[in-house]
């Protein structure tokens, strides 16, 4: 990998948080599309990639007991589940998550069976804490995001150290063509030096010869 482009990738994001001065995402009412009908439920934005929070939704309900996901037309259902921190009841919970890499939209639906759906108006405790729920999503995802930068800085430093690694043998190799070329330079220079004692001793001949000419 280039040193450009891991630097680039150092200096991106690291992971998904919400500024001390920003606005944490609040779940609406709201009206949502399910099997063709509309159904009572909550929706609620985060500014992350879609599949995080997708991975971040299904890790928290795994965690809380869910099991038998089931998908149906873009929505996870879970059937009979026994969420304790919405309900002492079985539900029927129904979940979707919507957006590209930068936003996704949540819906939740909560069915305390026979489509009865949940809402502020018959249930407003249960309500109440299905907000509670949408809101403390924004942890997981953060969690999420935060160990999918976590991988991608991992595989920046093996990259990284791969690379260096093949620069010091490159080193190594530099170095060795150096002192066999500083070695062949100190024999060149030697020979010159007997060459030229060879010369000296050769013009002194002539010289010598020139000066018994007549």
């Amino acid at each position: 990998m280039k040193l450009k482009s891991i630097f680039l990738a150092l200096c991106a994001p690291l992971f998904f948080a919400f500024s001390a001065n920003a606005q944490a995402p609040t779940p609406k009412a709201a009206v949502v599309r399910y099997d063709k009908t509309d159904r009572p439920g909550l929706t609620i934005e985060f500014p992350a990639a879609s599949d995080i929070v997708e991975t971040a939704l299904r890790n928290h309900l795994s965690k809380a007991g869910f099991s038998k996901r089931s998908s149906r037309k873009g929505f996870d259902t879970y059937k009979a589940q026994n969420w304790d921190e919405i309900s002492g009841k079985q539900v029927d919970v129904y979940t979707s998550v919507t957006g590209n890499k930068n936003t996704s939209m949540v819906s939740l639906l909560v069915s305390k069976g026979y489509d009865n759906f949940v809402t502020a108006e018959n249930d407003p405790d249960m309500f109440g804490k299905m907000q509670t729920f949408m809101t403390s999503l924004q942890d997981d995802i953060a969690q999420e995001q935060l160990k999918v930068d976590l991988a991608v800085q991992q595989d920046l430093l093996k990259n990284a150290e791969r690379d260096l690694s093949k620069e010091q043998d490159n080193t190594k190799s530099l170095q060795k063509q150096k002192e066999e070329i500083e070695k062949k330079i100190s024999g060149s220079n030697d020979k010159q030096n007997e060459i030229t004692k060879v010369i000296g001793v050769i013009k002194g001949k002539i010289q010598e010869m020139q000066s018994r000419l007549k």
